[in-house]
């Protein structure tokens, strides 16, 4: 891990009258949420806001399902769907997102007596809803399809699926193409998307799997005031799906999105899917301590692994079987994928660093192009971007004729703004601000890699490039304690808009530092305290043990660990000789 060029950036400190509008709250709590934008400067408290930051509930914490442009519609075509005995496709999409909407959508519809057929394009498939899996569903007698978690960008799948008598759903979560008239979106029946520029609906930042909850919700309250049924709690059962796909899909950990995911995270500690119980066992997650960063490095890449490295279908079976053998046996095989993805991934790495060098910091984008499986292009794109701070597009070339693309960017560069800058040279595109694919003509690789560099080199500030730490707040040694881990745990759940707080200090003093692991790639500090020492472990930085003799003042950022064995622990993300920060 590079460390010499890192940029320490402190959060301002809170202002005195907001402050004095929380004095319940011990002071660095109010700092935290200040920070993160709930408590405000002017010190005017929404205490709605607040109290559903700290304490989320399934009572009035979600927002109306029927706020979202065309709920209602989209409820009302499936209720007679429902009515007709209409057989009714869903269509997913090939990540944790998309399969975990694919079987939330799936199981709702079975629950309320559909008949129901569930596909699953591979990667290999054109990406959205595309004609190939229409025509295998019209086969199948469906005449309505629900898409989830795709098909915002597939113009043409409702007049292919209207050829064969049938009525499309699109439910979708990712960035709208914009025309010059405005949002450009498929003439399907209802679209649901809360990106739309016409859509009311509150929360912005929902997952796939959140849209297709919204309209599992809208449509079981719709169903009881139908039937005269009480609406029972059957959706908040379908939490511990959202949580997994939303995580998965590094979608922020704000807004509702916050109150599913902690809710979530309760459900999956108590799921009765044979499917959730088999993947924690395998994947060795300790459930009382089951939190963000487990589920995102521990589960989530375990369902992905299906669609990486084989077929998606496996993780789909895994999540719907009621079978807890037949889970367990899935499970087994996911997590035989998952070390297969770690370890080609690792290579892929490796040949990439040997075959480019230093030519890799040329300009402010990476482009690189080989033969790795499509299905871990994305996690390449992902650590070049961490590795060399940079927006990063890996391109696997195996095809003769069309290459497929996948990009991770940083912030500062929009990466699906690029692409629509580069067009003229894709067959085509789609993604967020921060991650995208795409495909291409292969003889326009070379193109495409000079244009993307150019528009990195040109919108792209030197300073930019260098990593920023959002530093919380400064800390004295003395302040570190039991108390103040349990201040900021209540910020739990951590995740992407809400960071697990980063604190710094400054000068404090080693006294000792040793590498540890099998290859001495780790780095262990104990620094002073008035009336202890600290223990402080840098993943990956044992290199850097020489340079911290006892004695040695440094600066230290660092994220706050309960340990089992020491009580507190500092992890490491950046530390330097003191004033060098």
């Amino acid at each position: 891990m590079d460390l010499q060029h890192r940029k320490w950036v402190v959060c301002p400190r809170i202002p005195d009258a907001t402050l004095a509008a929380v004095p319940e709250m011990p002071p660095l709590l109010a700092q935290l949420l200040y920070n993160r934008g709930i408590l405000n400067g002017d010190a005017s408290l929404n205490r709605e806001i607040l109290e559903r930051f700290l304490q989320p509930r399934w009572d009035g914490g979600l927002h109306d399902p029927f706020l979202m442009a065309d709920m209602g519609r989209a409820v009302e075509r499936i209720l007679a769907a429902l009515d007709r005995r209409e057989s009714i496709g869903v269509f997913g999409h090939y990540d944790a997102d998309g399969i975990t909407a694919l079987v939330l959508m799936t199981s709702v519809l079975k629950r309320l007596g559909a008949r129901v057929v569930p596909y699953m394009p591979r990667r290999s498939d054109d990406y959205g809803v595309n004609d190939n899996g229409i025509a295998e569903l019209a086969a199948q007698g469906v005449t309505l399809l629900i898409s989830v978690d795709c098909g915002i960008r597939s113009f043409l799948a409702p007049e292919t699926a209207a050829r064969h008598g049938m009525d499309v759903i699109i439910t979708d979560h990712h960035t709208v193409l914009q025309g010059d008239a405005g949002d450009e979106l498929p003439a399907a029946f209802a679209v649901l998307n809360p990106m739309r520029a016409d859509c009311p609906y509150p929360c912005k930042s929902l997952a796939g799997v959140g849209v297709a909850f919204k309209l599992a919700q809208a449509l079981l309250r719709a169903h009881a005031q139908r039937t005269g049924e009480p609406e029972t709690h059957y959706a908040k059962w379908l939490l511990d799906l959202v949580c997994l796909g939303t995580v998965g899909d590094v979608s922020d950990i704000t807004g509702e999105n916050r109150t599913l995911v902690t809710l979530g995270l309760e459900i999956l500690k108590r799921s009765k899917r044979p499917g959730v119980q088999a993947l924690l066992g395998v994947a060795g997650t300790n459930v009382s301590k089951l939190n963000v960063e487990t589920v995102g490095f521990q589960l989530a890449p375990r369902i992905n692994a299906a669609a990486r490295m084989e077929d998606p279908w496996l993780s789909v079976s895994l999540l719907l079987t009621t079978d807890p053998a037949e889970a367990m046996s899935t499970a087994r095989q996911l997590n035989t994928l998952n070390n297969k993805r770690q370890e080609i991934t690792n290579q892929a790495m490796a040949e990439i660093e040997k075959r480019y060098g230093e030519t890799l910091l040329e300009h402010n984008a990476i482009v690189v192009d080989g033969s790795w499986p499509a299905g871990i292009i994305g996690l390449i794109a992902g650590k070049l971007r961490e590795a060399y701070s940079r927006p990063a597009a890996v391109i696997e070339i195996s095809n003769e004729e069309e290459a497929h693309g996948s990009a991770r960017s940083c912030p500062g560069f929009h990466i699906s703004d690029a692409l629509r800058d580069c067009a003229d040279l894709l067959s085509r595109y789609g993604g967020h601000a921060q991650a995208a694919g795409f495909a291409l003509p292969r003889q326009n690789v070379d193109a495409f890699r000079e244009r993307l560099q150019t528009l990195a080199d040109e919108r792209l500030r030197p300073e930019e490039l260098v990593p920023v730490l959002a530093i919380d707040a400064l800390l004295d040694p003395s302040e570190i304690t039991l108390d103040l881990l349990r201040v900021i745990q209540q910020l739990e759940p951590c995740g992407p808009g809400n960071p697990s707080p980063l604190f710094g200090m400054r000068g404090v003093r080693v006294a000792s530092a040793e590498t540890f692991g099998t290859t001495g790639d780790h780095l262990r500090l104990m620094l002073r305290a008035p009336d202890r020492t600290l223990r402080a472990t840098g993943w990956r930085m044992g290199l850097l043990a020489e340079q911290f003799p006892p004695g040695a003042a440094v600066d230290i950022a660092f994220a706050l660990k309960e340990d089992s064995y020491v009580g507190l622990a500092l992890d490491i993300q950046d530390v330097a000789a003191a004033g060098e920060r």
